[in-house]
């Protein structure tokens, strides 16, 4: 059942009759729902197609783990971020910048790219190679996650996406000439980085933290750490076998083929379990806000969704 036109009507009754709705002082304050700017993608784009995939979460989630395999990233990680003291802030400020970049005007995600390097020179994250690494885990991840889901092999779409994601690299400050832009040259930046590559025991215990993070208040009382923990394996599956023996070692990485197989079935009933939530929680925020400047939806989602500000995108770890 569809209650975004009924609650938008109620809204509109309540506030003729003088009654102050309360708007959340959040994020979506400060989206832009009015200038006819498609951002750096545009809604053709493969970004666009890959970033609001149903199983796109996996596909973050999935980057995350891989990115923990270079030992100076995860350094990081344990240094700067708040993963474990705040780790639903933390990702929720991942996902709003990525949000922000692919479907924000590009005002909105050059704003939100400074933010990410002022954070990077202060803490000393700035080192280009280790941002490639990031970078190109989290564009190999979110498209082997997509491939999965789509159960083809579009070698097109996938430089047409490595090609987009070159502009998502400048705004973080790496030189485009360096970023891998064709899936061949990906590949092979990957089988340059394969010795580097290595679970520290700060990667594993973050791994397994991930599976099974804090939770507190009500979600106590619901199903959300199964959820989260399916979401977590499914991720780990995705990953090539000699990283999963890395991060949790033989027993758990299981044979080639069957886990693919099994990864792939598990992927496709996440899909289509997403696909039962309410219209209203299939897309995010700045997917809207896109549609809503671009007039190809609407704003209901203003009065029924919750995010950071901007400004705290990155500023807290």
């Amino acid at each position: 059942m569809n209650l975004a036109a009924p609650r938008r009507t109620i809204i509109d009754y309540l506030e003729r009759k003088g009654v102050a709705i309360p708007r959340p002082p959040l994020m979506n304050s400060r989206l832009d729902l009015t200038t006819p700017d498609p951002g750096y993608f545009g809604p053709d784009s493969a970004s666009w197609k890959i970033h609001s995939s149903r199983t796109a979460t996996l596909g973050g989630v999935r980057a995350v783990l891989m990115q923990s395999l270079l030992p100076e990233v995860m350094d990081g990680f344990v240094k700067h971020s708040a993963y474990r003291s705040d780790p639903w802030g933390r990702l929720i400020r991942t996902a709003e910048y990525i949000g922000v970049t692919t479907f924000g005007t590009r005002a909105e995600a050059e704003a939100a790219g400074q933010q990410v390097r002022k954070v990077h020179q202060h803490l000393g994250l700035d080192d280009e190679a280790m941002l490639i690494w990031v970078h190109i885990g989290f564009v190999s991840s979110l498209l082997d996650v997509y491939e999965r889901t789509t159960r083809k092999v579009d070698s097109e779409l996938r430089d047409q996406y490595l090609r987009e994601q070159v502009i998502a690299a400048g705004l973080v400050g790496i030189d485009p000439q360096k970023v891998p832009s064709t899936y061949e040259q990906m590949t092979s930046y990957l089988a340059q980085m394969a010795p580097k590559l290595h679970a520290t025991k700060e990667a594993k215990s973050a791994f397994r933290f991930l599976l099974a993070p804090p939770l507190r208040g009500a979600f106590l009382f619901t199903p959300a750490r199964a959820y989260w923990g399916s979401v977590v394996w499914i991720s780990f599956l995705a990953l090539p076998r000699d990283w999963r023996v890395k991060l949790a070692g033989e027993f758990f990485a299981g044979l080639p083929r069957l886990v693919d197989l099994q990864t792939n079935l598990r992927i496709g009933l996440f899909e289509k379990a997403y696909g039962r939530l309410p219209s209203i929680l299939q897309k995010g925020p700045h997917i809207r806000a896109a549609e809503a400047r671009l007039g190809l939806g609407g704003t209901d989602f203003l009065y029924l969704t919750t995010n950071p500000r901007v400004g705290d995108l990155v500023s807290n770890g």
